[in-house]
């Protein structure tokens, strides 16, 4: 068993190929020379072994977070500033901090999805800023509120898009809940396991207020079991 499992190992990063199926068709083997395989613990842990430097790389390291290959940078002006020379001062930052990016790419052939690379411009002023944020000589566009590990912040630093979000996550929940409860009424611990495993936590998420004020629904979804017992 010993010899076997060092043999797997080894094969892990050595003569790998793929292969794409279509329906009745398959294609050739393709060599797989580098990268780790889809969905392996492996790869994310090398990824940040052999990456532990990107956020030194950046004007100002405190203000990066990474985890794993989720990179967000936060940029925040000088208070002392006037509103254009704040707005030119966060272009600049930002620019700056893109090409050292594309550099840092290009020396660890570590390619950066543009599609997927976005800013959120946070403030409380009537106008928005507008500013032109390149990378590679592509334009990044903004977006009106920004996805960090699960959690929605508006661009107003309102918490209206991250409750959206989790109301729609609850859509289809709800919607089984809905079913079983027509299906098997007197299946209520049933309802109760699937309510704490695929809608309660979507509320943990949620403020303290709007989670109270849910609990009524949960009683209905869950036909207030203890009722039901007693």
């Amino acid at each position: 068993m010993g010899s076997g499992a060092r043999i797997t190992r080894l094969g892990y990063f050595k003569d790998r190929t793929l292969t794409i199926d279509y329906h009745e068709y398959r294609s050739r083997p393709i060599n797989v020379c580098r990268g780790a395989l889809q969905g392996s613990c492996f790869g994310p842990k090398a990824f940040i072994v052999n990456h532990y430097d990107l956020p030194m790389n950046f004007e100002n390291p405190s203000a990066v977070h990474l985890y794993v290959d989720d990179l967000t940078i936060v940029y925040i002006p000088p208070i002392s500033q006037k509103y254009a020379i704040q707005k030119h001062t966060i272009q600049s930052l930002i620019n700056k901090d893109l090409e050292k990016r594309r550099i840092y790419t290009e020396d660890n052939l570590q390619p950066v999805n543009v599609k997927k690379t976005e800013y959120v411009i946070y403030h409380t002023s009537v106008q928005r800023p507008k500013l032109e944020i390149m990378y590679s000589g592509q334009t990044i566009h903004r977006q009106k509120s920004y996805k960090y590990l699960g959690f929605y912040l508006g661009a107003n630093l309102s918490l209206r898009s991250m409750l959206h979000a989790q109301f729609i996550k609850l859509r289809k929940p709800y919607k089984i809940m809905k079913y079983i409860h027509g299906a098997f009424s007197m299946f209520f611990k049933l309802k109760e396991k699937f309510f704490q495993t695929y809608a309660r936590p979507h509320m943990y998420s949620m403020p303290p207020f709007t989670a109270y004020c849910l609990q009524p629904i949960k009683n209905i979804l869950t036909h207030s079991i203890e009722d039901a017992v007693e």
